[in-house]
């Protein structure tokens, strides 16, 4: 088995910074559990996040499973933040790890991604188009990095819309075993001409 591509060791410095307008500044680093757990135990309990994440449970359980996938060397969790304050959190992982690898012809570097933006009323607009853009951007930056993947519920409308939108190619409606997503993939060849 391969190693994340993007798995970094821990630390609290930005792994990647982009100015999205002149008084916007997005950057990504590694989720930090005693910081950034009570913001993201704050989002998954909010209505919009509940149907899609399932992560409605309590503080100590989202700490394990966070904890887990810090530890995991296969996976792997960021923050993104416009001017320091937390926006999303992304979750990567190597596809052929997970229930994804028996969708997709898995390659070697091939990452699936999740992505959870903060509330509506928190956010933006343009913000999750800021987020995923500078997540492709960080991504295929790592000269191993494979295809990326993203496989939103099929009833998201807003996180299919936004796939679209950022250059990802819709392949096909998959059953997994906790949702029916639709799957999409972003190549570095297609990436490289949008």
């Amino acid at each position: 088995m391969q190693a994340l591509v993007i798995k970094p060791a821990f630390t609290r410095e930005k792994l990647f910074a982009k100015k999205c307008s002149d008084t916007e500044l997005l950057t990504i680093r590694s989720l930090d559990p005693y910081l950034d757990l009570p913001t993201i135990h704050r989002w998954v309990n909010e209505t919009y996040a509940i149907q899609f994440w399932q992560l409605n449970r309590s503080f100590q359980v989202l700490q394990t499973l966070y904890d887990s996938v810090l530890e995991n060397p296969l996976a792997h969790s960021f923050i993104a933040c416009m001017n320091d304050t937390p926006i999303a959190q992304l979750d990567a992982y190597s596809v052929h790890s997970e229930e994804l690898g028996q969708h997709v012809q898995v390659n070697p570097g091939d990452t699936g991604i999740h992505l959870l933006m903060g509330p509506p009323k928190e956010m933006k607009r343009g913000w999750s188009t800021f987020v995923l853009k500078g997540v492709q951007e960080f991504y295929f930056a790592h000269p191993l990095a494979g295809d990326l993947y993203a496989e939103p519920d099929q009833e998201n409308t807003h996180a299919n819309r936004l796939a679209n939108e950022t250059g990802f190619q819709f392949i096909k409606t998959i059953p997994l075993s906790y949702k029916t997503a639709n799957l999409y993939r972003l190549s570095r060849e297609r990436y490289q001409t949008l």
